[in-house]
């Protein structure tokens, strides 16, 4: 599979679980964005099958903690942090699943527990595929390697 395909196969999988899950729209008046900054929220899950690999999603933390009161129907002042990490790891299940279906529709993935990291656990290796995905409130960011060994190290 190509970087362009699975490119593809992350910004179209976001969208979808995006509008139909979060009712987030991309900012379709910004054409390009801007990585999260690394204290920004971030969400790794690890799956395996063919083919194995991980997933980061990220996002700014202005957009994590209004999709999770707009995910739980309520006000963004009364979203504890517990909550948003909850809703961010869910989101990153939701899409890390949708992409899988893209690449690989007739294999069977299991999908760890998705993990929020710390600041200092977000390097990403070189060979991943990245994307930044504006959003009315900030950005999401997503990155995917596929095979191999640990591709977005977390100590």
């Amino acid at each position: 599979m190509t970087e362009q395909e699975v490119q593809e196969a992350l910004r179209a999988a976001a969208t979808e679980v995006l509008e139909t899950m979060f009712f987030v729209c991309l900012d379709e008046g910004v054409e390009s964005a801007e990585q999260p900054p690394e204290s920004a929220p971030a969400v790794k899950i690890t799956f395996r099958g063919q083919p194995s690999g991980q997933m980061r999603l990220q996002l700014t933390a202005s957009a994590a903690r209004s999709i999770a009161a707009d995910f739980l129907g309520a006000d963004q002042d009364s979203v504890a942090e517990r909550q948003v990490s909850e809703v961010l790891r869910e989101m990153a299940n939701m899409i890390c699943g949708a992409v899988l279906s893209r690449v690989e529709s007739a294999a069977v993935f299991r999908l760890d527990e998705p993990v929020l990291l710390e600041a200092d656990q977000q390097a990403v290796a070189p060979a991943a595929v990245s994307l930044q995905m504006p959003l009315s409130n900030g950005t999401l960011s997503l990155t995917m390697c596929l095979e191999g060994a640990e591709c977005l190290r977390v100590a």
